[in-house]
């Protein structure tokens, strides 16, 4: 056994100028390819499923309509191995075709949307499982500033709100990927407390009860789309 225990990580406490801190010079980049790169950084883990059906969509698409049902799943396995997994788990493939209301549609199988939403919760549940300390701060950092975020929509954190955010070329790369995480989780954050509002829809905002029902949830964030 080491003599030298471990460190002990320190809690880190936000402070008011935080939010300053957040921003500097603009980038001479624009904000979308900024975006873009924050995803690329975070996308670096997902699963073989995900990527061939990003990949492959048409090509696993026999019929043209738009869906992958599951025998296209499972005549394209045979020769993208990577598929294999998904095409012998019919419960994972009707979880993912739920993932977006495609309207009438939706039950002909897994949409191109499906497929970018189910990529997308693949990486903010990785990023979460594999660095539960930085969502942690994404959550604290939401509720402290949460009225300086919340522009559109009063009470609410809108996507219009994150994205104008993340857009900012301003924005410093560690701060831009705190929102991309927001962004990524809003869907299961906007369920974490009922908002009883009369006509407003779960998903059309993060509350404040939502975004410190989020900072209250103890331990690692893995099982957040579960709940």
């Amino acid at each position: 056994m080491s003599d030298n225990p471990r460190p002990v990580q320190r809690a880190y406490t936000l402070e008011d100028r935080d939010w300053q801190n957040a921003f500097g010079d603009p980038d001479s980049h624009s904000g979308q390819r900024l975006r873009q790169d924050a995803l690329q950084e975070m996308d670096k883990s997902q699963s073989p499923a995900y990527q061939a059906m990003k990949q492959s969509f048409a090509q696993i698409d026999r019929d043209k309509d738009g869906f992958l049902n599951p025998e296209e799943i499972s005549q394209a396995a045979k020769n993208i191995p990577d598929l294999q997994g998904l095409a012998d788990d019919w419960q994972a493939q009707f979880n993912i075709k739920r993932l977006v209301n495609d309207g009438r549609n939706d039950g002909r199988g897994i949409s191109m949307n499906d497929v970018d939403a189910f990529g997308a919760r693949e990486v903010a549940a990785n990023h979460a499982q594999n660095d539960p300390s930085e969502f942690k701060l994404a959550a604290e950092f939401a509720d402290k500033y949460f009225d300086k975020i919340s522009r559109e929509s009063p009470g609410f954190i809108t996507r219009r709100d994150l994205d104008q955010l993340i857009d900012d070329p301003s924005l410093k790369v560690a701060f831009r990927q705190k929102f991309l995480l927001m962004e990524r989780y809003f869907e299961p954050i906007s369920e974490l407390h009922k908002d009883k509002i009369l006509r407003r829809r779960e998903h059309d905002g993060l509350s404040r009860e939502d975004i410190k029902a989020l900072v209250d949830i103890k331990g690692d964030f893995r099982n957040l789309y579960n709940r």
